[in-house]
């Protein structure tokens, strides 16, 4: 029988700090095993496709303990999903646990299978920041996107370009300041 392969590094959880965790000694040359629970996420992966957003940067990172990953790095970093890039000089992503839920199986009852993991609630973003989908491209000094709400809130002299036209937000008494919402 032959040997089973042996790894560097074993990475338990492939969500937002697992996932780039794993990719980044991966492309350190280490060899690394990624666990994970869920049948859609371990599908995706052995297919060569992620369940989640492509984040590139020079530097990543993590505080676990604050549920935040900060990535950054001389070259910027850009955050793409599907058709959608988001721009800027640094990003922090604030996420949330997921565990449990906590009921018991009635007796005799197969226990459910755990969907424990991370989710991603909001991402701030230092800019310059350009967020762009499509033909539109819309810039500011700095970027929130609201997952919960799919908002992408941009402050600091905003302004909204599709194909020719150009829009530019001149500054309010808002307590906010100059936004756009995407």
């Amino acid at each position: 029988m032959p040997e089973p392969p042996l790894y560097d590094v074993a990475v338990i959880g492939a969500g937002y700090v697992g996932l780039p965790l794993a990719v980044t000694f991966a492309e350190a040359g280490s060899r690394v095993l990624v666990i994970d629970v869920l049948p859609h996420v371990v599908d995706a992966l052995n297919g060569g496709r992620s369940h989640i957003e492509d984040i590139t940067s020079d530097r990543l990172d993590i505080y676990d303990k604050e549920g935040r990953a900060v990535y950054s790095g001389a070259s910027g970093v850009v955050a793409t999903q599907g058709t959608s890039k988001l721009v800027g000089t640094e990003l922090t992503a604030y996420y949330e646990r997921q565990h449990d839920n906590g009921d018991k199986a009635a007796e005799g009852q197969p226990q459910q299978q755990s969907t424990a993991g991370t989710q991603v609630k909001r991402i701030l973003v230092k800019g310059p920041v350009s967020v762009v989908q499509n033909d539109q491209v819309a810039t500011g000094d700095n970027g929130e996107f609201d997952r919960v709400q799919n908002i992408v809130t941009l402050t600091g002299h905003v302004s909204l370009t599709q194909g020719a036209s150009d829009l530019r937000v001149v500054p309010t008494k808002a307590p906010r300041g100059n936004t756009c919402g995407a």
